[in-house]
């Protein structure tokens, strides 16, 4: 039972984000990338974090919660203590069981330390 809900879980995740991928940058919320001020966030970071949040986080994680696990919201997460904590855990995301859980992984390829650590600030400077 528990490895048909991972599968029913995955399946709708993997079908979310290619429904969403499909629709184009609209869906994604690009919109927020051209808000007051140019190309800096009001703590001074660049947009490049939001940029790269549109692209591969929003999907799941609107608004700081987790879509797929709301009971694991992206805000107040553990994984948010440091940077080193968060680029392990993206690189090899895992439930606190140890199991794999539906969040795929982002390789260095995918999204590269410094877009990592970019995306970090704009995650942690948000309110």
């Amino acid at each position: 039972m528990k490895k048909t809900v991972s599968a029913f879980a995955f399946l709708i995740f993997i079908s979310f984000v290619f429904v969403v991928h499909a629709q184009g940058p609209g869906m994604m919320g690009h919109d927020m990338m051209h808000s007051e001020g140019g190309n800096e966030s009001a703590s001074g970071n660049t947009m490049a974090g939001a940029e790269i949040f549109n692209a591969h986080c929003r999907v799941c994680h609107a608004n700081g919660g987790n879509l797929i696990d709301p009971s694991m919201p992206l805000k107040g997460s553990g994984k948010l203590s440091d940077f080193k904590t968060f680029l392990n855990f993206i690189r090899q995301p895992g439930m606190p069981d140890g199991s794999r859980g539906a969040m795929p992984s982002f390789s260095r390829s995918q999204i590269s330390d410094t877009h990592a650590e970019e995306l970090y600030k704009f995650i942690t400077s948000e309110k």
